[in-house]
């Protein structure tokens, strides 16, 4: 299985090259204002390149999101000395 950043990734990449995974790294948005609806479109159209192949195997997408969301418009991200002083 190949796996690409989503920054070189569209529906005719996935389709035309195979690939089977998409990951979305640190600083990697779909969007500089990105809403949770935009991402739905952005994986959306990947998975319809990836089913559109001979053997419509689904796309596996993945996000690097160690301590929260920040890639999504106006979520709420959490420090990790907060998430540590928590667990106490």
């Amino acid at each position: 299985m190949v796996q690409i950043d989503h920054k070189v990734g569209s529906a005719d990449v996935v389709k035309n090259y195979f690939i089977g995974s998409i990951l979305s790294g640190g600083g990697s948005v779909s969007g500089q204002k990105a809403s949770p609806e935009e991402w739905i479109k952005m994986v959306n159209e990947y998975q319809r390149g990836s089913m559109s192949t001979r053997l419509g195997i689904p796309l596996i997408y993945g996000i690097d999101a160690v301590h929260g969301h920040n890639n999504v418009y106006n979520a709420t991200i959490f420090s990790h000395n907060i998430g540590l002083g928590a667990t106490r």
